[in-house]
């Protein structure tokens, strides 16, 4: 199952989507779309069978990440160790901030546990910088959560846990009291940003938060 092109193809299908962000200067960048068959090898090889419904879930892909990888959290150089046939090395501090976690945990066990993704699987761009789904106007923000809505139902997951307090207050908002959204983490941006001479620290937070969850 290509859960995570599925879920880009869902807003890059939406053309009424796309004209209203163009009408508030706010466009998608589409990179990622040279990685298509990255996409796919990724997805093969670590959702080949099934789903985790642990979820990691962060706000949306920057243009300089996963914006170009089109896997939430991933920058070419952290993709080029987790599958073969990868030359570019493109990094991002966020992404290398995320793989220094899934690396200590091992990307096939990782990979196993959680399913990772973010609140919109695109990322957005306004005045060339980064913008955020939060931000967005409302009309679009509820396309977004409409979307989000609809991965939701395919992983139906027990435990979301949400990196950023925006993504912590949408879901709380969004999902029923089945599903368990209590745990908060600080988003890899605000440490690799804010926090960059602690980030063994942060690390080790991110353990002990995430590894309760391995058996």
């Amino acid at each position: 199952m290509n859960l995570l092109q599925q879920n880009l193809d869902r807003y890059l299908d939406d053309r009424a989507f796309l004209t209203l962000l163009g009408k508030h200067g706010i466009c998608i960048p589409s990179d990622f779309l040279d990685n298509e068959e990255g996409i796919a090898a990724f997805s093969r090889k670590y959702y080949s069978h099934s789903v985790p419904r642990i979820m990691i879930c962060g706000i949306n892909p920057g243009r300089l990440g996963a914006g170009k990888t089109g896997i939430p959290f991933l920058d070419y150089a952290s993709l080029s160790q987790l599958i073969s046939g990868v030359q570019r090395q493109d990094s991002e501090k966020s992404a290398g901030f995320f793989f220094q976690v899934l690396k200590s945990f091992g990307a096939e066990s990782f990979y196993k546990t959680f399913y990772v993704t973010n609140f919109s699987s695109v990322g957005y761009l306004s005045n060339a910088t980064n913008f955020n789904f939060y931000n967005l106007p409302q009309a679009a923000l509820e396309t977004v959560e409409r979307n989000f809505l609809e991965e939701i139902k395919i992983v139906e997951p027990t435990h979301v846990i949400s990196l950023g307090k925006e993504v912590h207050r949408s879901t709380l908002k969004l999902l029923p009291d089945s599903i368990d959204c209590s745990l908060c983490l600080p988003h890899p941006s605000w440490i690799a940003t804010y926090r960059s001479n602690d980030e063994d620290h942060w690390v080790q937070c991110y353990r002990v938060a995430l590894g309760r969850f391995f058996s």
